[in-house]
């Protein structure tokens, strides 16, 4: 059996989908059978993982999201002719002959109040995400609440998707090296006491809420500080301003995905107030490392938190205050929710993820579905 899996957009460089491709990709290789082959098409400038027998990597040359889906990828995908071909990234571009299956991460475009994308870059996403899932022979999604999103928003059968949910990297677990921790705060300067916010700076993941929450505890605490990583967006002005105005918040931009265990094991609490996921995976990542967290009680973050979460209302900003503080003033409950959390965590496999894709893969491949 041939399949191919189409990964363009690895080339977004980081962030929860780029992290599952990678992962995905990298599980699916060690579970193809020797009378298989896997062929993975993306416009990496290296190649993923050595080619064998079974494995092939066919790198596109051009960084140009249009070119590379309508004229580069039909012309790979339709000459290697496999039984079945995944895309990774919402969309099936067009022109693509034989079977196709598609891995659809949320349904944000469809939801203009989240303001999460540019006018007109929402427009294209909305086409094309409704297009790929009327083209599609079946379509995958990273948890049942978006699942349940796609088959209410896109009017699909339910027959046609199928919920895989995420895995977790096993690079995330505490820290415990006094010279690796020291180390890590000297060159980020960080401060001994911090609540940890991870992710885009985009008005999806509400970070202005959580800052005006924080400049709530800073009238009634000396000691604790707000550590915040990840780039901006479009639309990220004004919270750049409420950044600016305590000097108690300290962005770190962007850090490198092996030191993200370091900072989770040093956070004394991890909130992800975000007003929408497709899964949520920063809340696996916070778990494994033994950091407690706070998390929003909408989409699909209950489903991946379970009960090893305490949740808010994203909306309320003296919610998330009056959460923030009860839990820093509770070393009983931390301690109830760290436990919670790496038992949390165990449910979650990028094998058993690449498992669940495959066999969706094959029944398409096998079967004239």
């Amino acid at each position: 059996m041939k399949i191919a899996i189409y990964a363009r957009g690895l080339s977004a460089g980081s962030g929860d989908v780029v992290v599952y491709m990678l992962a995905l990709i990298d599980n699916l290789r060690r579970l193809i059978k020797d009378n298989d082959t896997l062929y993975v098409i993306h416009n990496q400038s290296k190649e993923l993982h050595p080619s064998t027998i079974t494995y092939k990597e066919i790198r596109m040359s051009s960084g140009n999201r249009l070119f590379c889906d309508y004229f580069i990828a039909p012309n790979i995908i339709n000459k290697i002719s496999p039984d079945v071909t995944l895309f990774l990234g919402n969309v099936i571009p067009f022109f693509i002959t034989g079977k196709k299956a598609v891995t659809m991460h949320d349904m944000a475009y469809y939801m203009p109040e989240l303001k999460a994308y540019k006018y007109f870059d929402g427009i294209y996403q909305k086409i094309m995400i409704w297009s790929s899932a009327k083209r599609a022979d079946r379509i995958i999604s990273v948890s049942e609440n978006t699942r349940k999103d796609i088959i209410n928003i896109l009017n699909i059968s339910p027959l046609r998707v199928k919920a895989v949910l995420h895995g977790l990297d096993s690079s995330f677990s505490r820290i415990t090296s006094a010279d690796t921790i020291r180390e890590f705060k000297i060159k980020y300067y960080l401060p001994n006491r911090f609540i940890l916010f991870t992710g885009a700076i985009t008005p999806r993941k509400n970070l202005s809420r959580l800052i005006d929450a924080f400049d709530m505890l800073c009238e009634r605490y000396t000691d604790i500080n707000l550590v915040i990583t990840g780039n901006a967006t479009w639309n990220s002005s004004k919270v750049f301003e409420k950044i600016k105005s305590n000097d108690r918040i300290k962005i770190l931009g962007k850090i490198h995905f092996k030191e993200l265990p370091i900072l989770y094991s040093l956070a004394e609490v991890y909130v992800y107030p975000s007003l929408y996921e497709g899964f949520g995976l920063p809340i696996l990542e916070a778990q494994a490392c033994g950091c407690p967290v706070i998390a929003s009680n909408n989409s699909s973050l209950p489903e991946v938190g379970a009960k090893a979460v305490e949740y808010i209302d994203a909306l309320n900003t003296e919610n998330i205050y009056i959460t923030i503080e009860k839990l820093l003033n509770s070393p009983d409950r931390k301690s109830e929710l760290i436990a919670k959390g790496y038992a949390n965590v165990a449910r979650f496999s990028w094998e058993e993820t690449a498992k669940q894709t495959l066999e969706v893969l094959r029944e398409l491949g096998d079967h004239n579905v």
